[in-house]
């Protein structure tokens, strides 16, 4: 409720009582002899004024009102005799009388503070007189009535009242509004008339509503009408309804009471309002909001049945039995012990199945279907279940082969006519790397050849096949070959995106330096005698090659593949360590960096063309995407024997 904190002394000057803080509500009551009366003040709200004649000097009074930010702000300066008054937990400024009126107390902590002069009275006369019938006031107290001053009086009511002023004093009374508590709870179920199911419980559920920050509702009170007139209150400390009001110490935004505390088909309205954390304060109660317990629907869940075999979504299917009305909505979920996969959400209308979507269905995964139906009202039935599994039929492990040549590493691979195979290539950390996709034909079998494959160091391929099932893919184990070891010392071009269909033997005819590119930061002061510099991480490596290339046409195919646009691949040649064997010098990553330029210096037959080419290093690509680059050895899918003449002499 509305308290006072404290009141300054009459003074020209007087100053702020102890104890004020934000958010306080500051009164100053004036009074000056001045024809003009009290001049008026920077930031201060004019609330009312009078004046009192029959005296050698009229007085004019004035009263002004002002929220305070807190204990610094500055104190006024007025001209004449002035009092400050200073109030905690008001909204503020509400109704204003002059003269022969009543204001009323409003309820709930409202308070009411008048100012007035009584020209009836001496100094001499004693303080303490109420205004108003005392028997409505908590407080009333004229803080000061002689000549030539303006009292000011402060009239509390919890409960209500009234403060009247006397026809012989002239003078104001002001309304000060209860502090805000939030505002009423919205209702969010049931309402607006709905029925709901007669068995089981009922979930009464509402929001609260704060008006101060940071608000949060710490108690609630809910009722409900008992068909007398009468409200019944619930007390969640004894789960029963009472006639008290009962304040439910809780934040929970909702209540279950159970359906047999209602009599069925009887129409029944509920309420509820809840307390403010922050300052205590309650909201008004909520519309009344009406429902009607009725016998409620019931579902029975008829598919999915059994297996679900080769089908990743499946249908639910159900029957519903309303006693009032017919089904209005519906709503199913798919559950895995006990966590919830799917929900439909709230389906409305008279359908009788749902075609649920493809989820992460585990092969040979139980299930449950639940189904809950609404009828005509609003009510809703229980949740009808049934189990159900899904399963498929994996693609067969596919068949790999892997044979060393003159050219890299011939890979045959055989699955199931179109499905989709996988090839990864395992490195000499035990790690495993793509190396294509692509999809079997009628045959079963693809080949292709891998010219990437590490030099001189045992390496194998594995597989797995995928087939598409409801647009998802469903993939086999792994087939993996025998270790083979590549023993091609060639230097090879491809596209990153599919090295194995756009590779191209180059020669490099020489290697520039490569420099360890890194951010670098600077600084260097006025007046530091040394500079700092920071380096960042390493960000790859840029430097120039330069290929070659035997003849015009094999330059116009090298420069198509260099003017691809996108990061290629190269695989440096085989070079010695510090034995006399060759070492696997590994690949590069890169994109092109400059304009490509070619020459030939001498005119002669076995002259090779040749291109410098600037790099910069890029991130690894895995391979499978699209690739503007020219397919130079496109993928077979007659088999790993089915070459050519030329190519199976080469891998004899």
């Amino acid at each position: 409720m509305t308290t006072v904190v404290g009141a300054s002394g009459w003074s020209a000057s007087p100053s702020w009582p102890a104890g004020v803080r934000a958010g306080d509500l500051a009164v100053l009551v004036e009074a000056s002899t001045s024809d003009r009366g009290p001049r008026a003040l920077p930031g201060w709200r004019v609330v009312d004024g009078f004046t009192v004649g029959g005296l050698a000097q009229s007085l004019r009074a004035r009263v002004s009102s002002r929220v305070l930010t807190g204990a610094s702000d500055p104190a006024p300066t007025v001209q004449g005799l002035a009092q400050l008054r200073v109030y905690r937990d008001t909204a503020g400024v509400g109704v204003v009388r002059s003269g022969l009126a009543q204001v009323t107390v409003q309820p709930g902590g409202g308070a009411v503070m008048a100012a007035g002069w009584d020209p009836a009275r001496s100094p001499g006369l004693p303080s303490g007189v109420p205004w108003g019938p005392a028997a409505t006031l908590t407080k009333a107290t004229i803080l000061g009535a002689w000549s030539g001053k303006v009292a000011a009086a402060d009239v509390m009511s919890a409960a209500g009242g009234t403060l009247g002023v006397p026809g012989r004093v002239s003078g104001v009374a002001v309304e000060l509004l209860p502090p805000a508590g939030p505002s009423a709870p919205v209702v969010l179920a049931p309402g607006a008339g709905d029925e709901v199911t007669n068995t089981g419980s009922i979930d009464f559920l509402w929001q609260h509503r704060p008006v101060v920050a940071g608000g949060a509702q710490d108690a609630y009170q809910w009722r409900v009408d008992a068909g007398d007139g009468e409200w019944l209150y619930w007390s969640a400390s004894t789960s029963a309804l009472v006639a008290q009001a009962t304040t439910n110490l809780s934040a929970t935004s909702g209540v279950t009471i159970p359906a047999g505390r209602f009599t069925a088909g009887l129409l029944r309205s509920w309420q509820v309002r809840t307390r403010e954390k922050v300052d205590g304060q309650w909201s008004p109660w909520s519309p009344a909001s009406s429902f009607t317990p009725v016998t409620p629907p019931t579902a029975e869940v008829t598919a999915p049945t059994g297996t679900v075999q080769d089908d990743l979504t499946p249908q639910v299917a159900w029957t519903a039995t309303t006693p009032r009305g017919q089904q209005t909505a519906a709503q199913v979920r798919i559950v895995q012990a006990g966590t919830v996969l799917h929900d439909s959400g709230v389906l409305p209308g008279r359908l009788a199945f749902y075609t649920v979507p493809v989820l992460g269905w585990a092969n040979g995964g139980g299930y449950e279907a639940q189904v809950r139906v609404q009828q005509t009202g609003g009510s809703w039935s229980s949740w009808a279940t049934r189990p159900f599994t899904v399963a498929w039929t994996a693609p067969p492990v596919p068949s790999v082969e892997a044979l060393p040549g003159r050219r890299g590493i011939r890979v045959g691979v055989t699955a199931a006519p179109g499905t989709r195979v996988t090839v990864e290539r395992v490195t000499s950390q035990g790690l495993w790397v793509p190396v294509t996709a692509v999809t079997t034909g009628g045959s079963g079998t693809v080949a292709f050849t891998d010219v990437f494959a590490p030099y001189g160091i045992p390496t194998a391929y594995r597989a797995d096949a995928a087939k598409v099932l409801d647009g998802q893919y469903l993939r086999s184990e792994w087939g993996i070959s025998a270790p083979v070891v590549s023993t091609d010392p060639r230097s090879y071009l491809a596209a990153a995106a599919d090295p194995v269909t756009t590779w191209r033997e180059v020669y490099i005819v020489s290697d520039g330096e490569h420099t360890h590119r890194r951010p670098v930061t600077i600084f260097d002061g006025a007046g530091d005698t040394f500079s700092r510099v920071l380096y960042g991480g390493l960000r790859g490596r840029a430097g120039s090659m330069e290929l070659a290339a035997l003849d015009g046409a094999e330059q116009e195919a090298l420069l198509a593949m260099l003017h691809a646009g996108e990061p290629l691949l190269v695989r440096w040649p085989a070079e010695r360590g510090d034995g006399p064997d060759l070492h696997d010098a590994g690949a590069l990553c890169f994109d092109v960096s400059a304009e490509l330029s070619t020459a030939r210096p001498v005119q002669h037959a076995l002259t090779r063309r040749r291109i410098p080419v600037a790099w910069v290093e890029q991130a690894p690509v895995a391979p499978g995407a699209a690739t503007r680059a020219p397919v130079t050895h496109p993928v077979e899918t007659a088999g790993l024997y089915g070459m050519s003449p030329e190519d199976a002499a080469t891998y004899r």
